[in-house]
């Protein structure tokens, strides 16, 4: 480790941690006041504009950033990213929502997340216009804060507006200046659309590794479900995002059927910092394998399926864990759902879905298997249900079903549907 920089939130886990790995990095404290003698960014700043200093320009290939990935089917990833891939991920996020310089865009996202990172900072950098950091995202204090500060964008993940829709309207402030707002998810668009009255609403998928390949078009077709078509750079000569489905061998599958996604972008990472061997496991003649299970209708739209870890094997049939997610989350009663793998007596998996409630509903697990029989194939109803006040997070905020798999105690705590 070359450096840390924290705050007075933070400086004591950084003291920790320093201590415990016997590390001596530089050292900057964020804020107007020194940390225990430790020098501020501002003072840095007041010293660098006191001096001329010597630039040094970086090519358009030198590694810009380590980026994690989020952990929710494994260990955590540092996926490093060009000066390029940056810079353009920001240019393509301005034509995604129509980024104009009067704009102000509010980040309630950590900054350690592609999403904030390398759509929100990266966009406003590339367009010039005006940026809102909120320290933490608060579901009771969005609203106010989107007034207050007078935001026309933000962007939020599904966890976020899961939240939201379904906090008290008192809390909702109608005369807000939102006028886009992107990453809310079909379960939610409804809310946002008619309750939020918020004009335009944007969804795409991207990864850490390769952020910004879909998005619905801006003032275009939202359909029901879909990741949205290929994104474009706002400069039509510049090289895009090439996507493929294939099937096991490698071969590309015809419309609307699942294979895994493979793309080549010019936001593509580098690789894995000190991991090659991750890495080559990531490409196959140029292109990334994303572990994605996705289709593509006539009209060019994506589908999300599921993770390919995400994929439960039951009775000989791969069942995807995203979409009994969608199923079970469709419940009046459910706020949080994940659906996940446990060993079957003779072999292969059985469901298990962990559930969180909504407040003041209060629901039975055979209320959750007649809502399954409802809306899902025999072969899809969990066979176990387990409520639970919580689910486990990774730092970016999406539900950690490793986590989850991982917690052996679920399936003594679950109700077995096939024999209760």
């Amino acid at each position: 480790m070359s450096g840390l920089v924290f705050d007075q939130h933070s400086s004591q886990v950084a003291q920790t941690a320093l201590q415990e790995k016997n590390l001596h990095p530089w050292l900057i404290a964020l804020g107007h006041e020194a940390i225990h003698e430790i020098p501020t960014f501002k003072d840095l700043c007041e010293q660098i504009l006191e001096q001329t200093p010597t630039l040094s320009c970086a090519s358009e290939n030198d590694t810009c950033i380590i980026i994690y990935t989020s952990g929710t089917t494994g260990f955590p990833k540092g996926a490093m990213h060009s000066q390029k891939s940056y810079l353009l991920a920001g240019e393509a996020y301005v034509a995604r929502v129509h980024l104009q310089p009067n704009d102000r865009v509010m980040i309630v996202l950590p900054m350690f997340h592609i999403n904030a990172l390398f759509y929100s900072v990266s966009g406003v950098i590339a367009s010039g216009c005006a940026m809102i950091i909120i320290p933490k995202f608060s579901a009771s204090e969005f609203w106010r804060q989107a007034k207050k500060y007078q935001a026309t964008v933000v962007n939020i993940i599904e966890a976020a507006g899961n939240i939201l829709k379904i906090r008290d309207r008192s809390e909702f402030v109608p005369d807000h200046h939102f006028r886009c707002i992107y990453g809310v998810r079909q379960n939610a668009q409804q809310v946002f659309k008619e309750d939020f009255k918020i004009p335009e609403l944007v969804s795409g998928y991207g990864m850490t590794e390769i952020p910004g390949v879909l998005c619905s078009p801006f003032q275009g077709l939202l359909k029901p479900g879909s990741m949205g078509i290929e994104g474009r750079h706002p400069n039509p000569n510049q090289p895009w995002a090439i996507c493929r489905i294939v099937d096991e061998s490698g071969q590309d599958v015809p419309k609307n059927t699942v294979g895994e996604l493979i793309v080549q972008t010019p936001i593509v990472t580098q690789g894995y910092f000190k991991d090659p061997a991750q890495t080559a496991q990531s490409f196959r003649d140029g292109w990334f394998l994303t572990g994605d299970l996705v289709s593509q209708d006539e009209d060019g739209y994506y589908y999300f399926v599921s993770r390919k870890k995400d994929i439960i094997r039951r009775r000989g049939e791969n069942i995807s864990g995203a979409e009994i997610d969608r199923i079970v989350g469709e419940h009046p009663a459910v706020a949080e759902v994940a659906a996940i793998a446990v060993p079957a007596e003779l072999g292969e998996d059985e469901i298990l879905v962990v559930i969180v409630l909504k407040p003041e509903h209060i629901i039975s697990p055979k209320d959750i298997g007649l809502w399954c029989a409802a809306h899902l194939s025999a072969m899809k109803i969990p066979r176990y249900v387990v409520f639970t006040s919580a689910l486990p997070y990774t730092p970016t905020n999406k539900i950690s079903k490793a986590l989850l798999r991982a917690n052996t105690t679920l399936i003594k705590q679950a109700t077995d549907l096939q024999n209760h």
